[in-house]
């Protein structure tokens, strides 16, 4: 192997040592593609189409509501869009605590968003209810940015490359000599 090809390898594996890949949404089935598998389902609640798309469809005291863990302690981005004729009802709960983390009442069309403190030793809980409502794309991801390059982190390339370059010239220089 040449010098030159090692000094690339050394450089792509640095590189590549920096990547990340985003979080997952904690939320399952949230755009309800798969019916309302993983949601339980109470009263009046079936799938129905909210802007083209599959959505829950909460009727006549109807509910809806997920639990989950989360995989990693931090914030978290809690949004769901929502199209209510009557007032719909959202509550985000720490079952393990009994606390009520977020809720309220909307009306009317639209997207909500807000970002919690979860814990990933505690059980949570989603849940919806209406007399007449939409619920779609409900998802709940980590708001941890992904990491991007680093100050310095080609430094270790770089002197590679130089000491390849120096090899070689010194190389050539005893070979002329």
């Amino acid at each position: 192997m040449n010098i030159k090809t090692l000094a690339l390898t050394a450089a792509l594996a640095v590189a590549a040592a920096t990547t990340a890949t985003a979080a997952s949404n904690e939320v399952k089935n949230g755009q309800f593609n798969n019916g309302l598998n993983k949601w339980d389902v109470f009263g009046g609640t079936t799938i129905g189409t909210y802007k083209n798309s599959s959505a829950a469809y909460l009727t006549s005291k109807g509910k809806l509501a997920q639990v989950f863990q989360v995989a990693a302690s931090g914030l978290y981005d809690f949004a769901f869009k929502f199209g209510a004729i009557s007032q719909l009802s959202f509550k985000l709960t720490d079952i393990d605590n009994g606390l009520t983390l977020l809720s309220g009442k909307i009306q009317g069309n639209g997207k909500l968003f807000n970002t919690v403190n979860l814990s990933s030793d505690v059980i949570y809980a989603i849940s919806f209810a209406s007399n007449n409502a939409y619920v779609d794309n409900v998802s709940l991801k980590s708001t941890v940015a992904v990491p991007g390059p680093e100050a310095g982190a080609g430094l270790g390339a770089m002197a590679m490359g130089g000491a390849a370059f120096w090899m070689v010239r010194r190389r050539r220089e005893t070979t002329v000599a």
